[in-house]
């Protein structure tokens, strides 16, 4: 990130908020407490949508019926 403004020319100013967020940010992710919750906050949404949209559609006899063995 801080590489990406330098290659674009940013001020000196721009480059010491961006050095100072980064700074913050790895202070937080220094805690393995709030590297968990950072995560969970990451997965948890899409998880939550894909279990519902899996009961929803598992309602349904006709969704993914059992198959006949084959003979042999």
């Amino acid at each position: 990130m801080i590489a990406k403004a330098e290659a674009a020319h940013a001020s000196a100013g721009e480059l010491a908020v961006l050095r100072a967020q980064a700074a913050q940010f790895e202070e937080i992710y220094a805690n393995p407490v709030l590297r968990f919750g950072m995560t969970m906050a990451e997965m948890l949404p899409v998880g939550v949508l894909v279990a519902l949209a899996a009961a929803f559609a598992f309602r349904f006899r006709g969704f993914l019926p059992a198959r006949r063995p084959i003979a042999a």
